[in-house]
């Protein structure tokens, strides 16, 4: 029994130090214990611990704040910095978890050099999943923090590591760095540092719009919109160019199972025709039909409709797309959108109107009783009535005939309840100095001149300066006029505001 006893034994060879012992196996079954073994020096015991860490985590994701307070923080920012490759991914997976607390954040922004190392990580280390972690713990720290986001921009090679990444094989390395992207582009500054990368492009950001996964196309397209939004900046409308901005967009919204990205990407359309050059390559490479065909098959209320008018618009600014939005009969669509009630289609009427050829064309549609009908709309938002009284503005601005035809419905009788709104009103009533048939209705109606004057005293100041500019320009082309605003007090509110 002795002998057989003494065989079970293992032989220690005659160099193993005095420590070395048969390997232990116990039970843990407190956190602290197991944030205590994250000291360890032995991978296994390491691999145990973090991989029971994470667990927790799936399991119980409330455990993460009791993780933070028993002091894993530091002990695993040691860890992600570890020789073996399967320690370093479980700490930086751990740390990402955490970095979605505010201690945790805190603790992880008090040291630049924390953050210059996630990012050296995202930058230069070839492990896709360090990529993952690394960029979504930059995420976080940035997510609601201007000054965290200050911090990533100091850090060396973040926007060249950005842009590299998001050709990533890893769906998520490319949402969460696209996520740090659009937390950056918050800060105008942040454009400088991407527009002055050496790998600043659109190729990869418009390529995800293809992605099959919608939240990193949402992105793709939020941070391709940011990058556009400036106006003066023409290298970076000329890439977006290059790279068929344009024309890969247009296919976006030609899918209607893309519907959630409409509005995204029409907002990035609008961007990028803010460019003169983009604007014309939309009207000379056939996109601009492509996008009438949009707003015309859209319905009245859909988000397509309202992106493609407003990119209508944006083309409308310029004589050149006022030209061939003629050219193609956007006078008659508009026309006939706001008929059907689609307020958006305002501003584009309105600028369209400012071409001669175009005014004459809207003179002979005569949409004003449809505009007026739009701004009457009580049950319609005071944005969508607004859009409505200022293009009736313009047109009778433009066109003394839509003065006229304003009167048909009395529409500037009623109240102007929105301060916007009101400017517009005013603004409008001016256009009607115009006119000697218009000046008799106001001159019977009485309302519209006590309208102007009580908004001399209202407290908006835009609205006070549109109501006086309405009454100089009234009264100094008619005495009867001028003398039916000494009679609503008009003369007591100059004599009131000589200083």
């Amino acid at each position: 029994m002795a002998e057989a006893k003494g065989k079970s034994k293992k032989r220690l060879p005659k160099d193993a130090p005095a420590t070395t012992f048969d390997p232990v196996s116990v039970e843990v079954k407190t956190l602290d214990t197991v944030v205590k073994l994250l000291a360890s020096s032995e991978r296994d015991v390491l691999l145990q611990a973090l991989l029971a860490l994470d667990g927790a985590a799936a399991k119980h994701p409330d455990s993460l704040s009791a993780v933070l307070e028993l002091g894993a923080t530091d002990p695993l920012l040691g860890l992600a910095r570890h020789q073996d490759l399967d320690v370093r991914r479980f700490s930086m997976k751990l740390l990402a978890q955490l970095s979605r607390l505010e201690p945790a954040r805190r603790r992880l922004l008090q040291d630049e050099a924390l953050v210059a190392f996630f990012v050296r990580v995202l930058a230069e280390d070839d492990d896709v999943v360090a990529h993952e972690f690394s960029s979504l713990v930059l995420a976080e720290l940035t997510a609601d923090s201007a000054e965290a986001g200050e911090l990533v921009m100091t850090a060396e090679g973040v926007f060249d590591a950005l842009l590299l990444r998001t050709a990533s094989p890893d769906p998520d390395v490319e949402h969460n760095c696209l996520q740090l992207m659009a937390n950056l582009l918050r800060d105008p500054a942040a454009y400088e540092g991407f527009a002055g990368a050496a790998g600043f492009g659109f190729e990869p950001l418009l390529a995800l719009l293809g992605s099959e996964y919608p939240a990193v196309q949402r992105l793709a397209a939020r941070v391709s919109g940011a990058l556009t939004a400036r106006a003066r900046d023409s290298r970076a409308h000329e890439l977006f160019r290059r790279a068929a901005g344009v024309d890969r967009a247009l296919d976006v919204l030609e899918k209607p199972e893309w519907e959630d990205l409409h509005q995204d990407v029409t907002q990035l359309l609008v961007h990028a025709a803010q460019d003169p050059d983009t604007a014309e390559l939309v009207h000379r490479s056939g996109a601009l039909r492509r996008l009438l065909d949009l707003a015309d098959k859209s319905a009245a209320t859909s988000s397509l409709l309202d992106g493609a008018l407003a990119v209508v618009a944006r083309v409308a600014a310029l004589e050149p797309g006022r030209q061939a939005l003629y050219g193609l009969g956007a006078h008659e669509l508009l026309a006939r959108l706001v008929r059907g009630g689609a307020a958006a289609a305002c501003p584009g009427l309105a600028l369209l109107a400012r071409l001669p050829a175009a005014l004459a064309a809207l003179a002979a549609l005569d949409p004003a009783p449809d505009l007026a009908q739009l701004l009457r709309g009580e049950s319609r938002g005071w944005a969508e009535r607004t859009l409505a009284a200022q293009a009736l503005c313009e047109l009778a601005r433009l066109d003394r005939r839509f003065a006229l035809a304003l009167l048909r419905d009395g529409t500037q009788e009623g109240e102007a309840p929105c301060a916007g709104l009101a400017v517009a009103a005013m603004e409008c009533l001016s256009a009607f100095a115009l006119e000697g048939r218009a000046r008799d209705w106001l001159l019977e109606s009485g309302a519209a001149v006590a309208a102007i004057v009580r908004h001399l005293r209202h407290p908006s100041v835009p609205l006070a300066h549109a109501a006086a500019a309405a009454l100089l320009q009234l009264t100094v082309v008619d005495h009867r006029v001028a003398a039916a605003f000494v009679r609503a007090g008009a003369l007591q509110w100059f004599v009131g505001n000589r200083t």
